[in-house]
């Protein structure tokens, strides 16, 4: 294979591989679990100065569903609540003792995922569609654009030469678009888990709901049932 094909062949597989990764950056930033690469757009102005979260604060992951951030200095607190906010308004903030026997004592920030509810889950699922359909068509037009960029490089190859040039094109092609699906099926699947989650929570609530509505009418009942008895 000619050196100027193989050279036209690797910036396109660097073009694809970017519109992949920037379709995982925005997926990620539809935030179901508690991923710290969701935290990289938080930039905290501090005293006159803007710096990334994780140079101003260390991140914790305590379970799936929640970050536990503890700022290097207590009076940046206000500073990176707001930050995060800015950045990520679904998140639910709340400020905790970092020791739970020293309630006057250094405060952490406790960030929870949103609740997937129908109405999330129905614009989550549109923005991954949305995102997916956008990265393929990137790599369509990337794909037909080195299909007529290198015809002139070709001529004279013969044709085994011509057909491993084809192949070659085809292969990364097919191999990033493979990798787009695999990120919209990964996502929507989490999305999904996570509206289940949502419906069985609310199920048990409701249940709750009617255990203690059927408690309170027995117990009514028996009350009217002693009076009577009176």
């Amino acid at each position: 294979m000619r050196e100027a094909i193989q050279i036209k062949i690797s910036a396109t597989r660097k073009r694809m591989g970017a519109y992949v990764i920037l379709e995982n950056f925005r997926d990620a930033n539809l935030c179901v679990k508690a991923e710290t690469f969701a935290l990289m757009p938080v930039e905290v102005d501090f005293e006159g100065n803007t710096y990334p979260l994780e140079k101003i604060a260390d991140v914790t992951l305590p379970d799936d569903y929640h970050f536990g951030v503890y700022p290097h200095y207590q009076r940046a607190l206000f500073a990176i609540s707001k930050a995060i906010k800015l950045a990520h308004p679904e998140f639910g903030i709340d400020m905790l003792p970092q020791d739970e026997n020293d309630e006057e004592g250094d405060k952490k920030l406790l960030l929870s995922m949103p609740q997937i509810d129908k109405d999330r889950r129905d614009a989550y699922m549109t923005a991954i569609d949305g995102y997916h359909t956008e990265c393929r068509l990137n790599l369509d037009r990337e794909y037909a654009a080195i299909q007529k960029d290198i015809l002139s490089d070709m001529k004279g190859l013969p044709a085994e030469a011509v057909k491993e040039v084809s192949d070659e094109m085809k292969k990364q092609y097919d191999w990033h678009l493979e990798q787009s699906d695999r990120l919209m099926e990964m996502k929507k699947t989490e999305v999904e888990e996570a509206y289940r989650q949502y419906q069985q929570e609310m199920d048990r609530r409701e249940a709750e709901r009617r255990e203690q509505e059927a408690a309170h009418g027995k117990e009514a009942g028996t009350q009217l049932d002693m009076n009577g008895q009176e």
